[in-house]
């Protein structure tokens, strides 16, 4: 049996001292691939933010391995294996893309294997291999996507939150990203990604979650979702 990486028990937390996430509990198994899908502005990047220690909890515990993590700091959830993929171009424009790959690095374990973790992402990216003196800035919108989801396999994480990954991007792209999604779900990484494409996950995820207001409303298997007029119409626009 699979044992828990990640355990989210009756969180709360938001900004300014109001609440934008209510009580969330569920487990994340090794090896597995959960999925959030809900309306925008309901929590789900404010979730991914709170496990990845980027903003305070008010109340509830995450858990990494067991070992408590809620109250860290980012910097020390990043070094206990948590890496987070945020949505958006959030890469070092002045940089060449090879130095942003390599700040995905940084932590000595990850530095160490860094050539070899370097053909990783060349492999799964060849564009980037090909941009890898480019400054970051020259990118296209797809091409700083690649960047962003290659600069955090640098890392030796264990569990990768991506943020929202087709968002904003051509269909060629987001084939090409979730194409590189499904081979890390093939190599047995644990994921937990927020997408706004509920259709996406059907097939990928092993579980799903639907939050709106802060809430889980719904969680089950992405065919049984996408089955469900009711919920599809109610929270994810049809």
């Amino acid at each position: 049996m699979n044992s828990p990486v990640l355990e989210v028990e009756n969180l709360v937390c938001g900004y300014d001292g109001q609440a934008v996430i209510k009580d969330i509990s569920f487990v994340l198994q090794r090896g597995s691939v959960i999925g959030l899908v809900g309306p925008n502005g309901h929590g789900k990047t404010t979730l991914l933010r709170a496990i990845s220690g980027l903003i305070k909890i008010s109340s509830g515990c995450v858990r990494f391995k067991g070992e408590v993590v809620s109250g860290k700091d980012a910097n020390q959830i990043v070094e206990k294996g948590i890496v987070s993929i945020p949505q958006g171009d959030l890469i070092f424009t002045e940089m060449t893309v090879q130095e942003n790959l390599l700040m995905g690095g940084y932590l000595p374990v990850a530095y160490a294997r860094r050539k070899d973790r370097l053909n990783y992402v060349h492999g799964l990216f060849p564009k980037l291999k090909e941009r890898a003196t480019q400054i970051a800035s020259g990118l296209s919108g797809g091409e700083r996507r690649m960047l962003g989801v290659g600069r955090a396999l640098m890392s030796t994480s264990e569990l990768l939150l991506i943020d929202e990954p087709s968002l904003g991007l051509s269909p060629i792209i987001i084939d090409q990203i979730y194409d590189v999604i499904e081979s890390l779900r093939v190599e047995g990484r644990t994921l937990l990604i927020v997408e706004e494409n509920a259709s996406r996950l059907m097939d990928l995820v092993d579980r799903i979650y639907v939050l709106d207001n802060g809430h889980i409303v719904w969680d089950g298997h992405g065919r049984d979702l996408m089955e469900n007029n009711v919920l599809m119409n109610t929270y994810l626009g049809g």
